[in-house]
């Protein structure tokens, strides 16, 4: 029952509140993998200016205190599946920015994933 009632809670969040950040709300959202992934990526990934010229600033906010890996690999693929740019990062703890120049790629839609031991998450980014 208290499942029901949690999945209820979530769709109602989504159709009334659609920017709902899931990702602050772990204990809504089922089968997310391990409680330590969610809280070392808390508040997910954010690319921003998309859509853009090519110029992109990927941010998130790594929780992680040495429990967990805090390398990444960021990867950028076109829409064929073809790497466009590729990086191993070390996070800190708390608010990290990158920025990534993709002004030599051409218009069109590309797929940012990020991962690492115990996270995956990806992005979609328009350059126009």
């Amino acid at each position: 029952m208290k499942n029901i009632l949690l999945n209820v809670f979530a769709f109602a969040a989504l159709i009334l509140i659609p920017s709902f950040n899931f990702a602050q709300a772990p204990e809504l959202a089922a089968n997310t993998g391990s409680s330590r992934a969610v809280n070392a990526l808390q508040e997910g990934i954010d690319v921003y200016p998309n859509p853009t010229n090519g110029f992109i600033t990927v941010s998130f906010n790594d929780t992680c205190k040495g429990t967990c890996s805090d390398k990444y690999v960021m990867n950028v693929m076109d829409i064929t599946g073809k790497l466009v740019f590729s990086t191993t990062l070390v996070a800190i703890a708390g608010l990290n920015l990158y920025e990534i120049d993709l002004s030599k790629e051409g218009k069109g839609i590309y797929l940012l994933k990020i991962k690492n031991d115990d996270i995956k998450e990806q992005k979609k980014i328009i350059i126009l």
